[in-house]
C-alpha cells in the first residue's frame, strides 16, 4: 500500500510531498555466469516491482 501525503507548503511556496510504501515479501531468483552481475539484475528487477507498484497504486 502507498500513502501519500500532499499539502502546500506556504512558508517555502513550494508543494510537499511525503509518500511511504509498505510492499509485501517479495522473492526474485536470477542466474548469471558472473556473481557481479546479480547486483545490477536485482537492483533493475525491484526497481521495475516497485515503479509498476506505485503506479498502479497512487492516485492523481
Amino acid at each position: 500500500m502507498i500513502e501519500v501525503k500532499i499539502v502546500k507548503n506556504e512558508e517555502l511556496g513550494l508543494w510537499e510531498g511525503t509518500a511511504t510504501l509498505n510492499l509485501p515479501s517479495v522473492t526474485v531468483t536470477k542466474f548469471k555466469a558472473r556473481k557481479d552481475d546479480l547486483k545490477y539484475e536485482f537492483q533493475s528487477e525491484f526497481q521495475n516491482l516497485v515503479n509498476e507498484y506505485i503506479e498502479k497504486n497512487m492516485d492523481g
